[in-house]
């Protein structure tokens, strides 16, 4: 399965910002899925300092992870892809 990220660095933090929506949905899914992303990415050789999961729940666009860049996400909208993982 392929997933669209962005990598990109936000305040000298880097940051990974996930497409994708665990089976569960549930927090508890989602944070399992966004740790195996983070492995995942960390395995190609990306740093990771923080991340977030970003999906579509109700038509609306939500946001699961590290509280400040969830923050961040909701005030300034989703950055464009950068990268695909293959999971």
């Amino acid at each position: 399965m392929q997933i669209n990220i962005a990598h990109i660095n936000i305040q000298g933090q880097s940051c990974l910002i996930c497409d994708a929506e665990s089976t569960g949905h549930n927090d508890s899914a989602r944070s399992v899925l966004l740790t195996q992303l983070v492995a995942a990415a960390r395995a190609q050789n990306l740093r990771v300092d923080k991340s977030a999961l970003a999906f579509t729940e109700y038509g609306r666009q939500k946001f699961c992870g590290s509280t400040d860049l969830v923050g961040f996400l909701v005030n300034n909208g989703l950055p464009r892809w950068t990268h695909t993982l293959t999971v």
